[in-house]
């Protein structure tokens, strides 16, 4: 708690009341290093052990609250300070779309998802909380729009009932959670392909259901690379 008003005490001075709080909560834990320091503390008779046992017992209610308080972050800052939605020419707009594929992120995969799709003649629609990349994609005439994945309507915007699948291309795993996660509750029962970074992402995602479905970023680079060297090979033998 100290941590935490101390955090948010320093942080208020230069940042937003809002941010600061949240900033404050993310960082609240007290980590598991503490224990083996109070412990230490113990056995050099530094600590006593009805003190260290408080530490300890502190320590453990921390942790056990840290996932908790981060999954009702937002909720807890809004008591602070309330968000203010500003509104954007850029911002997703109720839209009428159907058999459509919903792609969240326009980095550099998404923008290639994006070329993609635009190559098959496929209707798309993109989602990204980045206003550069947004502002990015717009000035290309692409399908880009600035949205919130926390916000409600989001997914009702993006006509998420009608669309054909979901791309997930984020690259922060814990976004990519969140918005798998969103879109489960949502209860659209749509097919979601996600871009999975390593076999560790199985465990995260596996009890999403069946609808979701993990691409592993190693296996699709290493058929990239096997396709590249048969062609380089067959262009070999024809020319031989």
């Amino acid at each position: 708690v100290v941590k935490a008003i101390v955090v948010f005490a320093v942080l208020n001075i230069y940042l937003k009341r809002r941010v600061a709080a949240k900033t404050a909560l993310s960082v609240c834990q007290i980590g598991e290093f503490a224990l083996a320091v109070f412990g230490l503390m113990t056995t050099r008779n530094l600590l006593d052990v009805q003190t260290a046992q408080i530490f300890i017992a502190a320590s453990v209610i921390s942790m056990f609250a840290t996932p908790f308080i981060l999954k009702k972050l937002d909720v807890i800052a809004d008591l602070v300070e309330r968000e203010i939605v500003i509104e954007s020419n850029d911002a997703l707009k109720p839209q009428k779309l159907k058999n459509h594929i919903v792609v969240f992120g326009y980095d550099r995969l998404g923008q290639e998802v994006v070329l993609r799709l635009k190559e098959t003649k496929l209707l798309y629609i993109v989602l990204d909380n980045d206003i550069s990349l947004v502002e990015l994609g717009r000035s290309r005439g692409e399908n880009v729009f600035l949205g919130n994945v926390l916000q409600s309507n989001t997914l009702e915007n993006a006509c998420l009932d009608d669309a054909a699948a979901v791309i997930i291309t984020v690259n922060n795993e814990q976004r990519v959670e969140l918005i798998a996660q969103k879109i489960k509750d949502y209860g659209a029962n749509i097919q979601t392909i996600i871009k999975a970074n390593g076999e560790g992402n199985k465990d995260i995602f596996g009890e999403l259901g069946e609808n979701f479905h993990l691409i592993s970023e190693e296996r699709v680079m290493a058929k990239t690379l096997v396709h590249e060297a048969l062609q380089c090979k067959i262009d070999h033998d024809v020319r031989a």
